[in-house]
């Protein structure tokens, strides 16, 4: 019970549990193949920090993931991924690896035709940006793997 006299938990008590439960998770999260752990504020912006580098600093108003800080009363959700969303993302890394290589153009080429494999990543695969993934974007995908 609160001051105020209430049962219910503060919102911010909920999200401290959560990330509690976030810092013991990341290496059976890591074993289970998802590597990243995704941050959604109120916005909807999404963004992934890789759970193998995971540093978490809970301040009173905010929280600290690596280098990315949000303020707590803009967080709505984290969750683990098999992908790297927003800004971590890499451009052609349809499988989130962090490489863009053979995997991502055999991914892809399977995608185009109907067959999609778990966690594939559409963001990534849309190399230009027309909300459709395509032989555009198939070829600039294997040419990206022939530069890494």
């Amino acid at each position: 019970m609160n001051r105020r006299g209430n049962t219910k938990q503060p919102r911010t008590a909920t999200l401290m549990l959560a990330l509690l439960t976030s810092i013991l998770a990341p290496a059976h999260a890591v074993a289970q193949g998802y590597p990243y752990l995704i941050f959604e504020t109120a916005d909807g912006t999404k963004t992934s920090v890789a759970v193998e580098s995971l540093k978490l600093t809970l301040g009173t108003t905010t929280l600290t993931v690596g280098t990315k800080q949000f303020a707590l009363a803009d967080l709505t959700k984290m969750y683990f991924s098999a992908t790297a969303v927003g800004s971590d993302a890499v451009e052609g890394d349809v499988n989130g690896d962090g490489l863009v290589d053979a995997t991502d153009v055999s991914l892809t080429a399977r995608h185009i035709i109907g067959h999609t494999a778990d966690g594939f990543s559409s963001d990534a695969a849309d190399m230009n940006g027309d909300g459709t993934v395509d032989a555009a974007d198939l070829a600039a995908i294997i040419a990206l793997a022939k530069t890494k």
